[in-house]
């Protein structure tokens, strides 16, 4: 007989109670692994794993939003911890959607930033359009055809940001990026 919603709403609750430190060290540490896989900052673990379970929260609470989890997810522990990784791997990847042409300004309009060791604009900086130059047009070479349009977009966001951006799949994000790694380890990086 399956379990009413009632039932799982109090199994979720019980397992949620039941996390220990542990749990939460192996969930920021998979959290971890998800952000640096898509090329974010590892950083951001502690915050992808309290926004995965105040979802899981929300959704067992109110049953409005938020994540509401199967009978399934909830059978026992090992199940439920898997479930966690799921939500993490949700987040981490919305977190990704929404950010991937976020470019930041170097100086947010009338405030003035933190002193920069150079004050000019990164596209205008010579030794970053040299290194992006020098690792664009080996990369041109290298990469199969299916990875140009990313390689173009990524070429035009290079300055702005530290991320390929996902153009078609992200299966060809990750690969332009194993590729840039061969690159960036033959030319060196820039001083």
């Amino acid at each position: 007989m399956k379990p009413s919603k009632m039932e799982t709403r109090l199994c979720c609750e019980q397992h949620l109670a039941g996390i220990t430190n542990e749990d939460l060290h192996t969930l920021r540490c998979f959290a971890e692994s998800r952000l640096l896989h898509l090329g974010l900052s590892a950083g951001l673990a502690e915050d992808m794993v309290g926004k995965s379970l105040a979802a899981v929260v929300s959704g067992t609470e109110n049953g409005r939003g938020g994540r509401k989890p199967r009978p399934e997810d909830v059978a026992n522990k090992e199940a439920f911890l898997n479930y966690l990784r799921g939500v993490i791997s949700s987040v981490v990847e919305a977190g990704n959607r929404r950010q991937r042409y976020t470019m930041v300004p170097l100086d947010p309009p009338g405030k003035a930033g933190p002193a920069l060791a150079s004050r000019l604009a990164p596209e205008t900086d010579v030794e970053i359009r040299d290194y992006a130059l020098e690792l664009f047009s080996r990369l041109r070479t290298r990469a199969p055809s299916h990875l140009l349009s990313t390689l173009e977009e990524w070429e035009a966001t290079f300055v702005w940001t530290d991320r390929v951006p996902t153009v078609s799949s992200r299966r060809h994000a990750h690969e332009l990026r194993k590729l840039a790694r061969e690159v960036v380890a033959e030319i060196g990086c820039f001083n």
